[in-house]
């Protein structure tokens, strides 16, 4: 008896994968300038808890079972990435140095959300000239050049997270059941590698929802075989990731938080901790913003109180200082064009093109609803990194392609042109600040 839909890997990798030349050659670019860095760059410079995640990888190579979360710093994150790289570090560990390997798992996931991403760009951006400008930006955007090869179980998330909404954005304009199905399953997975990927769930949600409004599928729709193992594999998946925090609260009666379960680590350290001012998450202080490109955790003055400031500065370097600081400046200035790109046209738009830009609104909003949630939860300034959402990064340049698409077609040539400006500056000052720390 043959398989049903969503058990057949290759028809739904062959979706994704269907690149032209020109995009791989994006990401084999890309990859070149990954693999650049990664060879200069130590696997603990430009991240502060590689180490932290090291720790958890070996636990598991060698005890061959999961630490208890309050064992170390990270200890407490679902299992997925810390098993498939714990074997490989066990597989290697006696013949060579782990080190590479377990950072060359991270260019293949890394590879993975490229490839998802720009499938879905191409679905957004049917213009030839601007789906390259888009998937360019997608290869080049900054931060992704520092997380690309990181000792850090965030890069499977990201890889997971954009096969999922690739799948959401397929069954937003199709209805199939097996995208669905698909969206859901690797939800789940997801689920069990890092849960940074719940920003997802408010989005699917809303996707379903609109369409039971609209009538466009019908209660009856989802009473299919395949949903309900879905929701069984999500529900299974809930309990692996709060598993082990949730039994440590109810049996041995420690306070810890089921989500962010080193919480009370985090502001014990008196030097990171921050007020919740609510000016901090209303407005922008922009002459934080444009004082220094860099936010440093420990800097008042590069904005660090205020949740915008490091959200936006955080998407460029993380948390640290680059040489190139003068071309790192006008990065900010080109981020700013960009964000206003972003959040404009859609003022002007039918209710057609809002709908169908609905699922990138969804996920860009869920997102950055979540970061602010964990920054308000946990008032310290890498709590608004936008590393924990990196994934978003793909809604929003769908969105600029979208958007200068619109212009295109509407004539706005003003509004093209400001595009392609701010879009090959990202790119160009991004591989040159990024190139010039080597």
């Amino acid at each position: 008896m043959p398989l049903p839909a969503p058990f057949h890997p290759p028809k739904y990798l062959a979706a994704a994968s269907r690149m032209d030349f020109s995009t791989l050659a994006i990401i084999g670019a890309a990859l070149f300038v990954y693999v650049r860095w990664a060879a200069h760059i130590g696997a603990f410079a430009f991240s502060n808890d590689a180490w932290a995640h090291l720790n958890y990888i070996r636990f598991v190579a060698f005890n061959l079972r999961l630490p208890r979360p309050d064992a170390g710093w990270v200890m407490y994150h679902p299992p997925l990435y810390y098993l498939l790289t714990g074997m490989l570090y066990r597989l290697v560990h006696q013949s060579a140095d782990p080190i590479p390997f377990i950072r060359g798992f991270s260019l293949i996931c890394f590879t993975a959300f490229l490839l998802y991403g720009t499938a879905t760009l191409r679905l957004f951006v049917k213009d030839r000239p601007l789906y390259l400008l888009t998937a360019g930006m997608l290869a080049a955007w900054p931060a992704g050049i520092m997380l690309a090869a990181r000792i850090d179980s965030d890069v499977l998330l990201y890889a997971l997270a954009a096969a999922s909404f690739y799948y959401l954005v397929r069954w937003h304009r199709e209805r199939k059941p097996e995208t669905l199905t698909a969206c859901l399953l690797i939800t789940g997975i997801g689920i069990i590698t890092r849960s940074n990927i719940f920003v997802l769930l408010p989005p699917i949600a809303f996707i379903i929802g609109f369409h039971l409004r609209r009538s466009t599928v019908s209660p009856q729709y989802f009473m299919r075989w395949r949903f309900a193992l879905a929701l069984i594999f999500l529900v299974v998946a809930f309990g692996v990731n709060l598993g082990r925090p949730a039994y440590m609260r109810l049996v041995e009666h420690k306070p810890l938080d089921l989500i962010v379960s080193n919480k009370d680590h985090l502001l014990s350290e008196s030097w990171l901790l921050l007020s919740n001012e609510m000016h901090d998450f209303t407005r922008l202080d922009a002459e934080k913003y444009f004082r220094t490109p860099f936010y440093l955790p420990g800097e008042d003055q590069s904005g660090r109180r205020n949740f915008w400031v490091v959200l936006f500065k955080s998407s460029l370097f993380g948390e640290f200082p680059f040489k190139q600081r003068h071309l790192a400046f006008w990065l900010t200035v080109a981020l700013t064009g960009f964000i206003a790109c972003v959040a404009l046209p859609p003022i002007f738009y039918s209710d057609a093109r809002v709908e169908t830009a609905l699922p990138c609104l969804a996920l860009a909003t869920s997102a950055v609803a979540g970061l602010m949630y964990n920054r308000w939860h946990i008032p310290a300034p890498c709590s608004a990194d936008f590393r924990y959402i990196y994934f978003a990064v793909i809604p929003l340049i769908a969105l600029f392609g979208y958007h200068l698409q619109w212009a295109k077609e509407s004539r706005q040539r003003w509004f093209v042109t400001a595009g392609w400006i701010i879009g090959a500056a990202m790119i160009l000052l991004s591989l040159a600040v990024y190139m010039g720390q080597l």
